[in-house]
């Protein structure tokens, strides 16, 4: 989350106009509804962990949704620092009621998914494309890091 998933199925009204794939960020009952369903796969999955993706949002579904593109530009944001506001967002609102250690991916490319200083303290960053962006983006933000794969080798 916020994008590569099939929310669109079961809740429409929180996806993006312009991806069936992705939340919409700028929807407050997003995060009452995230508090809900999360809250309940915590109960049901007792593991420490809980992994929540987070790098593959195509900045278009940003972009091209009329609702999320002006209210980006009333906030003087773009698809980026949006994703970084769901980041926050999920932070203040859903995480603290979970009491689970927060996982996402961590992409070479710092414009996706979230950063570490917009996620809870103690949260475990997945690297996955080049062991470059443990040692640039996830090491120096003094975050838990997993390296699952380095260019081409695991």
């Amino acid at each position: 989350m916020p994008g590569h998933g099939s929310w669109g199925f079961g809740m429409p009204e929180l996806v993006s106009s312009a991806c069936s794939s992705a939340l919409d960020v700028t929807r407050p009952e997003l995060y009452t509804f995230m508090k809900t369903f999360l809250g309940e796969m915590a109960e049901i999955f007792e593991e420490q962990y809980l992994f929540l993706g987070g790098d593959e949002l195509a900045t278009s579904c940003f972009d091209n949704s009329p609702t999320i593109a002006t209210w980006m530009k009333a906030k003087g944001l773009n698809a980026s620092s949006t994703q970084q506001y769901f980041w926050q967002q999920m932070t203040e609102k859903v995480f603290p009621s979970l009491n689970k250690t927060i996982s996402v991916w961590r992409a070479d490319d710092p414009n996706r998914g979230a950063f570490a200083s917009n996620l809870p303290a103690g949260s475990v960053l997945n690297v996955y494309q080049s062991l470059l962006t443990a040692w640039h983006q996830t090491l120096p933000a003094d975050t838990d890091t997993v390296v699952s794969m380095a260019g081409d080798r695991w």
